[in-house]
């Protein structure tokens, strides 16, 4: 695996962390809210969210991964001094 595909395997690993805490953190927040829901709300709210942030990665993922790689060959090339 090159550089490049391993800097964007670790950034979906960290935005699937990302995804995981968000879940926590809204099924906490409900636990400890006056605000009733439903589990079948709970559970279409957090499908909500994943897939807006599953969504907001690929479409960011190609100027990302160009991003990437262009500092990789700056940096190869000596130009990030």
């Amino acid at each position: 695996m090159n550089k490049i595909d391993m800097v964007c395997k670790e950034t979906k690993i960290f935005v699937n962390s990302i995804k995981d805490l968000t879940e926590v953190n809204v099924v906490n927040a409900l636990k400890e809210s006056t605000t009733s829901m439903t589990g079948e709300q709970v559970t279409n709210l957090l499908q909500v969210i994943s897939l807006s942030i599953d969504e907001g990665y690929d479409r960011s993922y190609n100027v990302f991964r160009k991003s990437v790689e262009t500092s990789l060959v700056e940096k190869k090339s000596g130009k990030d001094k």
